[in-house]
Formats: structure tokens, sequence, C-alpha cells
């Protein structure tokens, strides 16, 4: 994982002149409601109804959603806008003064677009161009999107046919909402950069985005865990690691995809809940989808239930699977012996066996290998990946288990909580992806100082003025990261005395990264 970006990828310019028409906004819904016309594509009922409970989409007067009309330009912002959770400051920002012009004719949403010029969505000397009732085609809400969500831009060549009808000034962009996995292209290997999108796709790229993590409209309005009761009449759903709580009359509830009553829902099955201002469920997404079988996976839950223990784990294919275990089954090892099930840990790599929808077996696998290294990059913006750097100068990246289980000085910590520079052992299961990572030791020293003169005779090499009088010369590694200002990476060799720096050595002592706080 890089440490900076370049994010040079110019946001929209309006090149396009449209010529439809919409009076008016959206009607924003009571939360937990349902729009009247979702049948009309159950594809993206699951999407919508989420993006609605999250307050990211609202319906027309009348209750209908209207899934298959285009999108207009502001309702992409609009959308995006309250994806980031910024509602609240879109509509104060309607009485902020400006020193642009807004677009002529504006009925509504001009808090939308002031937040998105200040997010650098769009460009507020082209803003009064834009037209914002005309519909939004693929390549300007990926590019809104690249913007919104502060992505690294990929300069990788599109592999879509038809790339080249692409803005060469919005490719990058185009690649790395691509890349997150949130948009993707359509059979026959084309992206459609021109087709307009209608509101059911756009609901289903938001519920993508939440989904991988780039965004939370209402990290606030959320509870998961493990279903342990369900009781419809009093319409009170209990769950083990939260409790009980009431669900609304409207709540709306899939299980494995598929819209159910609440009463269908059974002890041990994962639900995700967005909640209302009351803090009753009104949307419940429950996962139940593993059947009778074999699975690998990475525990990373053991819980105690009415007595009753439950397992679960994330298994090779990603899949979380909780299921209570069966009576006198035992924790086998590779070796033939056995062991309590109990002394299982989050990060454990097992296979178990469902029979009648409880675990009948569980199977110690034996690990892959453990490497060690110097913490170069971390990587939690979707999956969560660890670049590590060892001794002979190699780096090397890894997948991480999202349960993984994170070490320091004996005591667990959050994958948030590590640093870069600090020396650890990365446990790999079979898979090759991380599930154990112990902190074994150094956290990188930084130094901030003025450049007094930089050495490229026999090996690089800087000395720093710190401070009034003091002077300290440093080795810098063959394969030192220079960063700008803004966050290019720029030669060694371009640094210059006088600039304030600050230097990050590692385990050696040596300088591997210099950041430019201040030209002088």
């Amino acid at each position: 994982m890089s440490r900076s970006g370049d994010k040079r990828c110019y946001p929209l310019i309006l090149l396009m002149v449209f010529f439809l028409t919409f009076a008016g906004g959206w009607s924003q819904k009571a939360e937990g409601s349902t729009f009247t016309d979702l049948r009309e594509a159950l594809w993206a009922e699951q999407a919508i109804t989420e993006m609605e409970a999250s307050g990211v989409v609202a319906g027309y007067p009348g209750g209908g959603y209207k899934p298959y009309n285009d999108v207009t330009m502001l309702e992409s912002v609009a959308m995006l806008i309250r994806m980031l959770g910024l509602e609240d400051q879109a509509r104060a920002a309607e009485k902020a003064d400006i020193d642009y012009v807004l677009p002529p004719g504006l009925n509504w949403g001009s808090g939308y677009l002031i937040m998105a010029v200040e997010r650098g969505m769009l460009l507020k000397d082209y803003l009064y161009l834009m037209q914002p009732n005309a519909p939004a085609t693929r390549t300007e809400v990926a590019m809104l999107a690249y913007h919104a969500l502060e992505l690294t831009p990929e300069s990788g060549e599109l592999g879509f046919d038809d790339a080249d009808e692409i803005s060469a000034n919005y490719r990058d962009g185009v690649a790395a909402v691509v890349k997150s996995g949130f948009m993707q292209g359509y059979p026959g290997n084309v992206f459609k950069p021109n087709d307009y999108i209608n509101r059911a796709q756009i609901a289903v790229l938001m519920s993508k985005i939440v989904e991988l993590k780039y965004a939370d409209p209402c990290p606030d309005r959320r509870a998961s865990g493990i279903v342990s009761d369900i009781n419809p009449a009093k319409r009170i759903l209990t769950l083990s690691s939260t409790g009980s709580m009431f669900y609304a009359a409207d709540c709306k509830l899939f299980l494995d995809g598929t819209s159910v009553l609440p009463d269908a829902l059974q002890a041990g099955d994962r639900v995700n809940i967005i909640l209302d201002r009351d803090w009753h469920a009104v949307y419940v997404n429950a996962k139940r989808s593993a059947i009778d079988g074999r699975y690998k996976g990475v525990v990373n839950s053991l819980q105690v239930i009415d007595g009753e223990f439950r397992l679960g784990i994330i298994s090779d294919e990603g899949e979380e699977i909780t299921r209570l275990v069966a009576d006198n089954v035992k924790l086998n090892l590779p070796g033939g012996n056995q062991l309590n099930f109990l002394e299982l840990v989050n990060g454990y790599y097992v296979e178990i066996l469902i029979f009648d929808n409880k675990i009948t077996e569980i199977n110690s696998l034996a690990a892959g290998d453990s490497v060690t290294g110097e913490i170069w990059g971390l990587d939690s913006s979707g999956m969560y990946g660890i670049t590590i750097r060892n001794n002979d100068g190699g780096m090397m990246g890894y997948e991480v288990s999202q349960s993984v289980e994170v070490v320091r000085d004996g005591a667990g910590i959050d994958f948030y909580d590590l640093n870069l520079g600090e020396q650890v052992r990365l446990d790999l299961n079979s898979r090759g992806s991380v599930y154990l990572i112990e902190v074994i030791g150094f956290e990188r020293e930084q130094l901030i100082g003025i450049i007094r003169e930089l050495h490229a005779q026999g090996g690089y090499g800087i000395t720093l003025r710190i401070g009034d009088e003091e002077f300290v010369k440093y080795r810098v590694d063959d394969y030192v990261e220079v960063v700008d200002a803004d966050d290019y990476n720029i030669d060694f060799m371009d640094l210059k005395e006088g600039d304030l720096v600050r230097l990050e050595l590692d385990s050696s002592n040596e300088v591997d990264y210099i950041k430019i706080m201040l030209r002088r």
C-alpha cells in the first residue's frame, strides 16, 4: 500500500449538455416505510430499502421510488453527500455566503452543491454551467464517487473495450472506482461510460459502498450480532451481544437476500440492523445461507447463550457462519489428540462439520508460515491488508482476515492501532491470509528538523538542524520514500537545504521516509 496518492483526477467540469427537466426535489419518507413500486425492480429491492433506512435515498410524493427513472446530476450529488453523513451540513450550507455562482433555476439542493464543492466533487468555477436536473452518466457518477470517497487514482490501463470513450482526465478515477468493487462493467467487457444510470442502479452502488466500508451514512444507528430470540407478538428481537430491542411495525427484513417477515428469523442467524431515531429496528439484513456440510474458516466468535455454545467462523469464501455446537464435540488436533473446543480463540483456523444445523465436528487446521518484518503499509479501506518489509529490504503484501487477532505487549489491540515501522510477526492460514499479528518490538521514531546538508556520495545521507544548534546526520535507505507537502512522490535529490521535513527511521536507524512540511 502506498502511503501517499496522486489525487490529480479532475473533478467534473460538466462537459456535457443535457436537456431533461425535473420539477422539484424528493420527498423524504418516514423511516421504516415501504415504497409502493419496488416490485418493479426486485433485484434492487434490498439495496433501495437499506439506503432508504440509512437516509441516503428518498422517494417521490405518492410513495413511489421510480426505480427506472434516470438519476439526475443533483440527485447523484445529494445521495453521495448523504452517504458521507453530511446531510445536516448540507442543510446549513443553504444559507452560506459563497464566492461563486450556482446553476440557474435551482429549485432545491443548493446546500448539497456547496458541500460537493467543498469536498472537491465539483469545480466551483464551472458550477454555473451545471444542469442539475439533467440525467447523470455512469462516468459522471463514478467521478463524483471517486472524489467524494477520496480514492487513490489508478494509473493502469482500463481493460474495457470502450475505455477510449472515457475522457482522459477521468480514466484514472473511473479505474479507481472499478477497482474499489462498487461499480463494474457489463457483459461483453464494456463499461458504457455514457449511459445514464437509473435510481435502482445507484441504490445498489450506494449499498456496495457501505458493504465495502468506504463510507457509512448512519454509524450511530447500527446494531449487529447473533439472534438469540425473536418474539413477533411483542415485536422484540434479542441479540446475544446487545440484548433486546423493538422492531418497527413496518420493519423490512431480508434473509439471505430474500424479503421475509420477522418471524422467519431463527436463533443463530447473524443480523445487521439499521435503527430509526426511536432506536427501533427498521431494516434487518440476516444471513443463514450455510447448509449441512464442511466449512473451513477463521474463528470469529464463541458465545454462551442459555447454556448453549455457539461457534462462529468466517469461511474461506468470506461467509459468516454461526451455529450451535452439539453436545460432546471436541477440538480435534492434527496429531490425533483432542482438546475442549473452549480452547478456541479468535483467529484460529478450523474446519467444521455442520449436520442438522449444528456443529458436530471441529478440526484444527495447521496454519501456514509465519513471517516477520517492519510494517510499511496498512490498508483498512475495504479488505484489510498489510505490507511488511523484511530484513533484506523486500516488500510483501498480505490479505488480513476481518477477524484478525492483533497483540501488543501481551494485550489485544485493534488493527487500527498498529503503527508504521513496528516489527511484527504475521501468522498465516493455509490460504495465505493473516489471522494473527503480534507486535514484537520497535515503534517508528520520527524527527522534525531543517535540512542542513544532503549527501549523495557513498550512499545517501542527510544532516538536520534540530532545535537551535543541534546538528544530526543520518544514513538514508536506498529505497527511501520522499513526498512533498502535497503528498506527491519526489526524488531524494529534489530536497533542498532549508526545507523543514519530518523523517521516519527504520529498525536499523536509517531514514526510509521523508515528508516535506515547509519549503524554504
